[in-house]
């Protein structure tokens, strides 16, 4: 899923590994160029917040 931060900023939101019980929410930063969108260079995952923020 990509959704809109509160700042502004785009993130796409997925599981990994796919595998059960081994999921977990990987939070990738984007960036739009033009009329695309692409993961930011440099991006990596950030562990999912634990209290919401």
């Amino acid at each position: 899923m990509i959704l809109r931060l509160n700042n502004g900023d785009l993130v796409l939101t997925l599981h990994q590994p796919n595998n059960t019980p081994h999921e977990r929410a990987a939070i990738y930063a984007l960036v739009e160029k033009d009329s695309t969108i692409a993961i930011a260079d440099g991006a990596t995952k950030a562990p999912a917040s634990r209290n919401g923020t």
